[in-house]
């Protein structure tokens, strides 16, 4: 079985991010709901899914998140998975309390990103960190071809935090 990072949510920002993985010749494929002409992402959940090891997602929010992990695509049950690392920002809250649905030797690693797609298409996102340091190191790899800037937070949870905190001081800031 070979290694293969699969990004969930193939939209504005994931779509980048796969690229940029791929550039950096680490093998890797997408899946979106929605059909796209590119032989790198997929619809068909069995494709995307097959030697799966680590799962990114970049969806829009905690109900396409529960979707992906738990409903109707159900990720989170792939046999080969060892790696789910969480781009969306989302709640904090709803981040920390995956730890306890999601089975326990799959490492857990929040990255919400900051940079708009511009930086995704460069390859030059920031991302905020949480997770066990020997999975985050376990990940740099990854990290390294999307992005530039890797802010380690803390535990599990942590990176959505900085993440959301960051959110409300931009939004004071141009309020």
């Amino acid at each position: 079985m070979r290694s293969l990072t699969g990004v969930a949510g193939c939209g504005r920002m994931g779509r980048p991010m796969l690229a940029a993985l791929r550039n950096a010749g680490l093998p890797a494929r997408g899946y979106d709901v929605v059909p796209m002409d590119s032989p790198h992402i997929t619809d068909d959940i069995a494709v995307f899914s097959e030697d799966l090891d680590t799962l990114i997602t970049v969806v829009r929010d905690i109900d396409q998140t529960e979707a992906a992990l738990f409903g109707q695509q159900n990720f989170a049950a792939i046999p080969s998975l060892i790696r789910i690392i969480i781009s969306s920002t989302l709640s904090p809250r709803y981040v920390r309390s995956l730890r306890a649905r999601i089975p326990s030797h799959i490492a857990l690693i929040d990255a919400p990103m900051s940079g708009a797609a511009i930086a995704a298409q460069e390859a030059r996102l920031s991302f905020m960190l949480g997770g066990d340091a020997a999975d985050l190191d376990a990940a740099q790899p990854l990290f390294n071809a999307m992005g530039k800037h890797f802010h380690r937070m803390g535990e599990f949870g942590a990176g959505m935090q900085a993440k959301v905190l960051n959110n409300l001081l931009a939004a004071s800031n141009t309020a």
